[in-house]
């Protein structure tokens, strides 16, 4: 194993998207345009990724300290200063988890991790370690006048058992229940270095982690995070060989939670145990679980098994997020290209979000060294351009500017997309035909518009998921050439479609958004029979009193009968006719989207690109449950009929004798699990853990980022040599993309 990988896992502590973790205190990088020594005058970040900030400072601020603790930076306070929330972080009926490592460092000896609007601190009070206060003491802890480093953790359980417990350095200070009275406090709005200003029990101290998790961690996961810590700094002697016996031990009385269960095994491997114990400890890790994976590509690896080059892919796509896995990606399996500088920039970009400063400076040379091996100038030539970017501490504006590079003008992995497709299907006659109309047309005065911006009484109303717009989009594309008149794209919901998409042989951008229109709504059952004969049959400026106006139309069906009204303008020929159809309509609408997606985005498609090119041929499996996602949705399919399209999976790997591999996706977690677990030993399948949203129904943080998943799966499902659907229109717009249907268990085309 490299000596980068070591470093990596020493320094890094990786938390799974359902750890419950909302806060990260650490040191992170150092102040803007300021370095070892330097006061953090006005904020400290919060790394869960959660926005709980210390976003306040009472005094001059602590000071940034490099090499604080063996090699890592901590936060030195020296009696002055308090750094404190603008929020409540944890309410007093809300259970918690809190692990922090801090110590005493001079005379003033306080409180150091305390609440600005309740009476409640944790770890420390009056030069006494171990204490706990929650309105009421728990325990006032032990006096202690040195300045050594404590690991302290506490848990709180209300979910009915109202069990709370402590612990100093591995020993258990307090264990009990505890009446919830009026008494009881809770965190509120965490403050640091004092109590609620900087002259109120401050002290002189020193922090280095502070975790809290919005939840009662069992002992097994708070043993396990306090021995990563443990590791990272490198306190309290820690050595591998006692997490191994500990979740040797651990494993004789109750089963391991994956988290150790993954840990100890691959502590158990470097330490070369037998295969037994190794086995054993892998017992409660299932198929679908990326820490599976990631152990067989270590375990693989040690033998020289080419087999471990699957196990990582598979280990990446159940964890993307995960920097160790990235990591061990780049040191195990060479990058072709810009494929190495896509993995370098991800993983310099996740140490920037964990705020690890060390594994940072590992990913900036692993960063280098596939910049200095690229032959891709133009990548390569605007990351050296911008290098001084990351230099300077600025990772946020280095990042901005590269997404906004690859969005201005693409990458090698957006002309891998386009020319795969073109592989897998041939253009209709009809495209071009709708093209040059378009183009024709672009001068036009008068504007047939589709548009995402439906309002009703001033509240925004759903249009569709992006199956449903693109099909609306290709209705008003054709009724926009039935008119002679521009036909443009409005979306801006949730995010604007040019921060996605770029314009592909006609400019389809709002060319003048004040323009007047008249609206038209022809969503669901808007949709009425009587504008469907309108536009089939009907003068269509007339009925819709259009003549010399514009139209803004809010469309989530597909109707293609306009294009055979006799009293428009029409394109076709006798020959045509057989070419409208949904496939070759709904292709059209799609080639004018140039897909730009961004450094993350642009990862996972290149991994799997390079997964798919280690096969003959590969199948797309999509069944949507509904109802199951993480959006309200009613129910599309029952996943007791997922096996039809497995059995058709295999009649065709039977049938071609080729090497395959299946790409399953869905919106249903619990489903992809079962899959994973029940087909993985028979099939060479995968799945892609990202947490997808629908572009409408979808609500909070995860939207935009979720919505362009979903967009990125939908091409991932187009990129595959055979489709195979379940209900729903997702999978099918995915073929239509090429210009076909795709093979569903329950009809025919």
């Amino acid at each position: 194993m490299s000596q980068d990988k070591k470093n990596l896992e020493k320094y890094s502590i990786y938390f799974p998207e359902d750890s419950g973790l909302i806060l990260d205190l650490q040191a992170g990088e150092p102040p803007e345009d300021g370095g070892n020594g330097s006061r953090i005058p006005d904020f400290r970040r919060d790394y869960s990724g959660k926005q709980n900030h210390l976003d306040r400072v009472d005094g001059p601020g602590p000071v940034w300290l490099k090499e604080g603790l063996n090699g890592n930076p901590t936060l030195l306070f020296e009696g002055d200063s308090l750094l404190t929330m603008s929020k409540n972080l944890i309410g007093d009926y809300d259970s918690y988890t809190i692990i922090s490592l801090a110590r005493y460092s001079g005379n003033k000896r306080g409180r150091i991790i305390s609440s600005s609007n309740n009476n409640w601190l944790f770890g420390f009070h009056d030069g006494y370690v171990g204490s706990w206060f929650t309105g009421q003491w728990l325990d006032a802890g032990n006096k202690d006048d040195s300045k050594s480093w404590r690991l302290q953790s506490a848990v709180v359980n209300l979910d009915g058992s109202n069990l709370l417990k402590s612990w100093d350095n591995g020993e258990v200070i307090f264990s009990g229940q505890v009446d919830i009275e009026s008494r009881y406090r809770s965190i509120g709005r965490m403050s640091i270095g004092g109590w609620r200003n900087a002259r109120e029990q401050p002290s002189e101290c020193e922090v280095a982690r502070i975790l809290v998790f919005d939840k009662a961690l069992s002992v097994q996961e708070i043993k396990h995070y306090e021995f990563l810590i443990k590791r990272q700094y490198s306190i309290l002697e820690y050595d591998p060989r006692n997490y191994l016996e500990w979740a040797i031990s651990t494993s004789q009385k109750e089963d391991l939670n994956p988290l150790v269960s993954k840990e100890a095994a691959r502590v158990a491997l470097a330490l070369n145990e037998d295969e037994k114990t190794i086995k054993e400890l892998m017992r409660s890790i299932e198929y679908s679980e990326s820490g599976f994976h990631s152990f067989m590509s270590d375990f693989l690896f040690k033998k020289n098994d080419e087999k471990f080059i699957f196990h990582t892919y598979m280990s990446f796509f159940l964890d993307p997020n995960n920097p160790q896995i990235l990591f061990e990606m780049m040191n195990k399996i060479p990058a072709n290209d810009t494929d190495g500088v896509l993995r370098g920039m991800n993983l310099v970009e996740l140490m920037c979000v964990e705020g690890n400063e060390r594994g940072l400076e590992q990913a900036l040379s692993m960063l280098n060294r596939e910049l200095s091996n690229s032959e891709s100038e133009v990548l390569s030539n605007y990351v050296d351009e911008k290098r001084y970017l990351l230099k300077k501490g600025r990772y946020g504006e280095f990042f901005d500017q590269m997404n906004r590079f690859l969005l201005d003008n693409g990458s090698i992995c957006s002309t891998k997309i386009t020319n795969k497709l073109e592989e897998l299907y041939e253009n209709p006659k009809i495209k071009q035909k709708i093209i040059d109309k378009l183009n024709e047309n672009s001068e036009s005065p008068h504007v047939v518009r589709f548009s995402t911006e439906y309002f009703k009484f001033h509240k925004r109303r759903n249009v569709g998921g992006f199956a449903d717009r693109i099909k609306g989009a290709t209705t008003v594309m054709l009724l926009s050439i039935a008119l002679g008149k521009r036909f443009e794209i409005d979306w801006k919901y949730p995010f604007d479609i040019s921060e996605i998409f770029e314009c592909v042989d006609y400019d389809w951008t709002v060319k003048d958004p004040n323009l007047e229109a008249n609206k038209l709504v022809l969503i669901d059952s808007h949709f009425s029979e009587e504008y469907r004969e309108i536009l089939a049959y009907e003068n269509i400026e007339n009925k819709l009193d259009c003549k010399k106006k514009s139209l803004e139309i809010y469309c989530n069906l597909y109707f293609d009968k306009t294009l055979l009204n006799n009293k428009s303008h029409s394109i076709l020929s006798k020959g045509d006719m057989g070419q409208i159809t949904q496939p070759s309509l709904v292709g059209t609408m799609l080639s004018l989207l140039g897909y730009r997606p961004n450094l993350f985005e642009s990862l996972i498609l290149t991994n799997f690109f390079s997964f798919l090119s280690m096969y003959e041929q590969s199948i797309a499996i999509h069944f949507r449950t509904g109802g199951d996602g993480t959006w309200k949705d009613p129910v599309v399919d029952s996943p007791e009929n997922v096996h039809k399209l497995f059995e058709k999976a295999k009649r065709i790997i039977i049938d071609t004798k080729k090497k395959t591999c299946v790409y399953f996706a869905t919106d249903s977690e619990k489903l992809k699990n079962a899959v994973l677990n029940k087909y993985g030993k028979e099939l060479e399948i995968f799945s892609v853990n990202i947490p997808l949203a629908h572009i409408d129904r979808s609500t909070g943080s995860k939207q935009i980022s979720g919505s362009r998943f979903s967009i990125m799966e939908n091409y991932m499902i187009s990129l595959c040599d055979h489709i195979l659907a379940g209900k729903g229109a997702f999978s099918v717009l995915a073929a239509n993309r090429r210009y076909q249907w795709p093979w569903r268990y329950y009809k025919t085309h």
